[in-house]
């Protein structure tokens, strides 16, 4: 079955902004952890529970073997840990969001092409 580009470019679409609005999601559970002492307490009790899984995946895991992701032995309390971790992964969450609304914008353009 042969389906125009068109249509194929607006299921694209629906991915990519389906993808900016997880990313957006998790970034703002981040911020809201990093201020919320309810959150962290809930966060520093987990911290290598399986609760903690579900919310924040492997984030908060004390043992990790990628260089780039801050150790939990380099930091002198829990708190600075929690918090280097979420920076970490805000960062590396809003690289992600500009690249993905960068394709966006490009998708957008090739969109309006194919309807001329």
């Amino acid at each position: 079955m042969v389906i125009c580009e068109t249509v194929e470019l607006l299921r694209i679409e629906g991915k990519y902004l389906y993808f900016i609005v997880e990313l957006s999601t998790e970034i703002k559970t981040l911020e809201h952890a990093k201020k919320c002492e309810e959150c962290r307490e809930w966060i520093r009790d987990n911290i290598d529970g399986e609760e903690i899984y579900e919310l924040y995946g492997n984030l908060f895991d004390t043992t990790v073997y990628d260089p780039i992701v801050p150790k939990y032995a380099d930091y002198e309390d829990l708190d600075s840990f929690i918090d280097a971790r979420i920076n970490w992964r805000i960062e590396r969450l809003d690289n992600l969001y500009e690249n993905a609304e960068m394709e966006l914008q490009d998708l957008r353009k090739r969109l309006e092409e194919t309807e001329t």
